[in-house]
């Protein structure tokens, strides 16, 4: 696994956690969702994917010479190009796609899980919009 913890560094884990997520609560600019920060809290400790991944339907990887794959984590599968959209669509990478996320070790990438919770989790999506709702009225008093 990417990052493996110690049983003994668990209550320690907790008590970080519970104290971000308690000034999150309190109001404090911290960009992670409540949702992730537990989510990511728990992965530290169970070592398992506690999350749904999307990986290959709302985000995916694109390496600097074109090359495509759903993550990271696999084998790019083609090039960009004109047919990718309708290949994207087809019952073959749908297939595809889910074999490999069913089959993946798992990860804890906040910028995915953090699109799949904006994406499915109605309160991760109205904090980030607090968030950025409050850093618009900030920069525009400032201005």
């Amino acid at each position: 696994q990417e990052f493996k913890l110690n049983p003994s560094d668990y209550n320690m884990v907790d008590k970080i956690y519970g104290e971000l997520i308690r000034m999150k609560k309190k109001g404090a600019t911290i960009f992670n969702s409540s949702r992730f920060l537990e989510s990511s809290r728990k992965f530290l400790k169970l070592e398992q994917r506690n999350w749904r991944c999307d990986a290959g339907s709302l985000y995916f990887s694109l390496d600097p010479g074109g090359n495509f794959s759903i993550c990271h984590h696999f084998q790019s599968e083609r090039k960009l190009d004109h047919t990718l959209g309708s290949y994207l669509k087809s019952e073959q990478f749908k297939k595809h796609r889910r074999e490999l996320v069913n089959s993946c070790v798992c990860c804890m990438r906040p910028c995915w899980m953090e699109i799949t919770h904006l994406v499915h989790d109605a309160s991760s999506f109205w904090e980030m919009m607090k968030i950025q709702f409050s850093m618009w009225q900030r920069q525009k008093f400032y201005s």
